[in-house]
């Protein structure tokens, strides 16, 4: 066994329909990725020019094919240049279906509660209940 595996040695692949399923599958996204600059530090002119340069569609193109860290510039993941070990997941970012970042602490519980129930055996419904329930407990 190889201590670090080649980037080529696997690939992505979208969301398979659920046998029976009336809707396409969907990837869940949170909206947004962030970074802070503290205007009372010490560079932060420098900062956010730094953050605008690692943002631009040249550096995200290299994270991409040497990072395989998936570009959040809409062009670059419409393109052709993606490698193919990210092209299920851009194709998936089609389809998204975005989630709120604000639930509480208990639907987060509760989430991954039954998230992992679920890979035990329970039934879908049975776990989305109990989330749904979580939620409707603290809105």
């Amino acid at each position: 066994m190889r201590g670090i595996w080649p980037a080529e040695d696997y690939f992505s692949t979208g969301l398979p329909k659920a046998p029976g399923s009336v809707h396409e599958p969907r990837s869940p996204g949170v909206p947004g990725k962030g970074a802070v600059i503290n205007p009372r530090g010490d560079h932060p002119e420098q900062a956010l020019a730094f953050v605008k340069w690692l943002t631009e569609p040249a550096q995200q193109a290299v994270f991409a094919k040497v990072a395989r860290i998936l570009p959040s510039n809409p062009e670059l993941l419409a393109g052709e240049d993606i490698p193919d070990q990210l092209a299920g997941f851009a194709a998936g970012v089609k389809g998204m279906q975005v989630m709120s970042t604000t639930f509480k602490p208990d639907v987060i519980t509760a989430i991954k509660a039954e998230s992992q129930r679920l890979v035990l055996g329970a039934m879908v419904d049975d776990v989305l209940a109990k989330v749904q329930a979580a939620q409707d407990r603290t809105s």
